[in-house]
């Protein structure tokens, strides 16, 4: 939702009719799955410092897939990531120092860099990578909409890895992610539509 309104300011790319209603519907089967089905304590949630920062880093994330399209042609998907790990490694280095120092290094052991590595390569370089590429083919509020199923893919991991209980919520949320993801989709502007 974040990334389409980002995207309606900065590049005046306006979304369908069915466009909003399957954001709504996919930002709905979030907050089905979050609350369990329990709107009582959607309205109780309180603010924190941390929901700052998060509020921050999905407007950033949004501005940042917005302006892919910017990138040299010439200049490639591999040297665009390692251009951006690299300056977010050295944005990022004073805080793990400071963490290191003041509270807790990283334990140094093999299986912390055994995870450390196998999420650096996979959930960020080879997920990031293939972001990149598809946002200029299938444009960013049909590319946005699929990280909707970050929640949908917690839930299924959590019952497999982690023994949860499947709950009907989980059901209804998943379907109107699923909704949601459809209508976008199917919902995008061609080329000389008004």
């Amino acid at each position: 939702a974040t990334t389409a309104l980002v995207a309606w300011i900065l590049l005046r790319e306006r979304l369908t009719t069915a466009q909003v209603v399957g954001v709504t519907a996919a930002v709905m089967g979030i907050l089905v799955m979050v609350s369990r089905a329990d709107w009582a304590m959607v309205m109780g949630l309180g603010i924190n410092g941390g929901d700052l920062w998060m509020c921050i880093s999905i407007i950033g994330y949004a501005v940042y897939a917005t302006q892919l399209y910017r990138m040299p042609r010439d200049y490639g998907l591999a040297h665009g990531l390692f251009t951006i790990f690299a300056l977010g490694g050295l944005m990022m280095f004073p805080f793990y120092m400071a963490e290191s120092i003041f509270w807790r290094p990283v334990p140094g052991e093999m299986q912390t860099l055994w995870v450390i590595g196998f999420y650096g390569l996979f959930g960020s370089a080879t997920a990031t990578l293939m972001w990149n590429a598809a946002i200029p083919v299938v444009g960013v509020n049909r590319a946005a909409i699929f990280v909707n199923l970050m929640p949908v893919f917690g839930a299924v991991l959590a019952i497999f890895f982690l023994g949860e209980s499947l709950f009907a919520y989980h059901f209804a949320g998943a379907v109107l992610v699923f909704l949601g993801i459809l209508l976008v989709v199917r919902g995008h502007r061609r080329p000389g539509m008004h």
